[in-house]
């Protein structure tokens, strides 16, 4: 999939410098390149979907991996508190 969306813009950039008009948004900015992968393949739900996964995360490896997997998914939840988090952290070791 990343390749049917790539090849077009990477068909437009060629374009673009052949007849020297300007280049797709993409090469234009790097945020703008980011945005569009974000678009595509981002997730709109993020925040939901952390907070779901962290809800029912439970420690099955080393304590350092649970760390990990919690950091990953916290820093997207949208959690009221601080208590909130750490309820959920020590309810999941």
């Amino acid at each position: 999939m990343p390749k049917s969306w790539w090849q077009p813009i990477q068909k437009a950039y060629y374009t673009a410098s052949e007849n020297h008009t300007p280049l797709p948004g993409e090469f234009q900015l790097f945020t703008n390149f980011a945005q569009s992968l974000h678009d595509l393949f981002g997730d709109p739900n993020l925040a939901k979907n952390s907070m779901t996964v962290l809800e029912s995360l439970i420690q099955t490896g080393t304590a350092a991996e649970y760390i990990v997997q919690f950091e990953a998914l916290r820093q997207y939840a949208t959690y009221d508190s601080e208590v909130t988090e750490m309820h959920l952290f020590y309810k999941g070791l």
